[in-house]
């Protein structure tokens, strides 16, 4: 194991490093999961958005991810991240369904 902060070796037990003197930071246990993920893109976004002002764009595309919000947690998914006129959703992360790949 190492420190975190410098990268000194650190000897088992240790609480503080003793090269740098910050405190050991205990790594979660890792955990391997199946998990679904959807990645939601609006078509037709670039041409939309050339022909509408920009505050109309930004109403439209708002409108649409709460809609899409509402289903992704209505079927037990999590929105990891919207990234322009995308969406990335998770199903089974944090917490797994049987049927996570059907949500």
């Amino acid at each position: 194991m190492s420190c975190s902060t410098c990268g000194a070796a650190l000897p088992t037990g240790a609480r503080f490093c003793a090269s740098c003197g910050a405190p050991v930071v205990q790594a979660a246990p890792e955990e391997r999961r199946i998990v679904t993920i959807l990645f939601a893109d609006l078509v037709g976004f670039t041409k939309l958005s050339e022909r509408l002002d920009p505050e109309q764009v930004k109403r439209l595309v708002d409108s649409c991810f709460e809609c899409l919000v509402d289903v992704v947690r209505e079927f037990g998914g999590r929105v990891d991240k919207i990234l322009g006129d995308g969406m990335l959703v998770l199903f089974g992360a944090p917490v797994a369904h049987e049927d996570d790949a059907e949500r």
